[in-house]
């Protein structure tokens, strides 16, 4: 059992591994659309200047139609070894105890080569750390930008996940929606007004040093917005204010709705081999109808029983459009108790006929409405019997109520083709 708070503005929450206590020298403003693994910036005039954050391999691209050209240092692993190429250096195996010295003439993606007394030798660069000679004068590494108009790229040092839940009350669902935005940048961020994109497959495997959470005013809320088969959530008029290695989870928007229908509901499957009973498990399942876009995902349930929160199973949900009518189902009920039994059949092969007994029993003192759909492993061509509605051409769905403590047996024949 765990305690939440009620509100999703409440006052920011810290909980840090590293103190706090500083200013942020690399302050930085951001223009961003924010991704599930990276996110898209946009910089203007960055003449004479280095990118704000770290740019992936490829990303970068002029937005001005006329440009002169961008010259920049390679942001990757072998920058470090090409910058001391003709210099003496010593390098150190990861694992073992060995290490060489001599001139490195030679850096691939792969391999490098040293000149050891006048032999070359190439190792796999993967295996070893490069030492740098204190006797060689240090070269500079910084190459001067060039390009004088506007540009995007993508990182990823900026990054966020959608954290969904659905709270079931008496007579209501509330769906809350927010929104993890982590910086893994050694900067201090500040976002105006950032777009959230929601496209891309989220990095599980990320771990961060510090974890902040932050609820903004209520007055700032966006709305989910679909457009080109793409989900955004625009920020708007927000200022969102992230240190180093942080994470910030804001809201996204809520909505309280009414249950429209509560039903217990159970599929059992049977073949026409099948001889003999089997008991069923009954579904809760609460029918609700939106009235805002919303996220699709994996939304995290919780019941809530007076100031007290009780977490239960996650639902997926996937279409997530205003005016749709979806049905929750978040846990297994015990106030039915369900049985089918084979009374009779004509054979063991199809075709044949079979007929079947449904015992039901509310063990509650309220009203249950049931839904219980009964799929066959052939063509139904005739049903008699207790009262039924088609569910394809494979089962029946059997639709009804039971009183509090009542008892109920429904006798149906079906005949079965292949």
């Amino acid at each position: 059992m765990i305690t939440l708070s009620k509100s999703t503005t409440a006052m920011a929450i810290s909980i840090s591994l590293l103190t706090c206590n500083h200013s942020y020298a690399n302050e930085t403003n951001i223009n961003a659309v924010i991704g599930l693994g990276s996110s898209q910036i946009v910089e203007q005039n960055l003449q004479n200047k280095e990118p704000k954050l770290p740019i992936t391999g490829g990303s970068l691209l002029p937005l001005d139609k006329n440009f002169t050209g961008i010259s920049s240092a390679l942001d990757n692993h072998l920058t470090h070894w090409i910058k001391h190429l003709n210099q003496e250096v010593k390098v150190e195996h990861k694992t073992r105890a060995l290490n060489f010295q001599g001139q490195l003439t030679q850096v691939t993606q792969n391999t490098f080569s040293l000149k050891i007394n006048a032999k070359s030798v190439q190792l796999p660069i993967s295996d070893f750390y490069l030492i740098p000679s204190t006797k060689t004068s240090q070269v500079n590494d910084k190459t001067q930008n060039t390009y004088t108009g506007n540009i995007t790229y993508q990182t990823q040092s900026l990054s966020w996940q959608p954290k969904l839940s659905i709270l079931f009350q008496d007579n209501s669902v509330k769906l809350i929606e927010n929104a993890l935005i982590s910086n893994l940048s050694n900067k201090n961020i500040t976002l105006h007004s950032p777009i959230l994109h929601l496209s891309q497959t989220p990095n599980q495997n990320i771990r961060f040093k510090t974890e902040r959470l932050y609820s903004a005013a209520a007055d700032a809320s966006p709305s989910v917005s679909y457009a080109n088969d793409e989900i955004i959530i625009p920020l708007m008029n927000r200022e969102l204010d992230i240190e180093p290695l942080s994470e910030y989870l804001i809201p996204i928007q809520e909505q309280e709705l009414s249950i429209i229908k509560r039903t217990l509901k159970s599929d059992v499957a049977t073949h026409p081999q099948f001889l003999g009973e089997q008991s069923m498990r009954f579904q809760q399942a609460y029918e609700v109808k939106l009235t805002q876009e919303t996220l699709p995902g994996n939304y995290q349930t919780y019941w809530q029983k007076g100031e007290l929160f009780l977490p239960s199973s996650a639902l997926f949900l996937e279409k997530t459009r205003l005016d749709q009518t979806l049905e929750l189902s978040p846990n297994q009920s015990h106030d039915v108790e369900g049985e089918l039994k084979l009374i009779n059949a004509s054979g063991r092969s199809l075709p044949l006929s079979q007929t079947w007994e449904l015992s039901l029993k509310n063990l509650s003192t309220e009203r249950k409405d049931y839904s219980i759909t009964h799929n066959m492993n052939g063509i139904i061509s005739n049903t008699s019997g207790a009262s039924s509605e088609p569910n394809g051409i494979h089962s029946r769905r059997f639709i009804g109520t039971l009183s509090p403590k009542q008892t109920k047996t429904l006798r149906y024949t079906v005949t079965l083709t292949q």
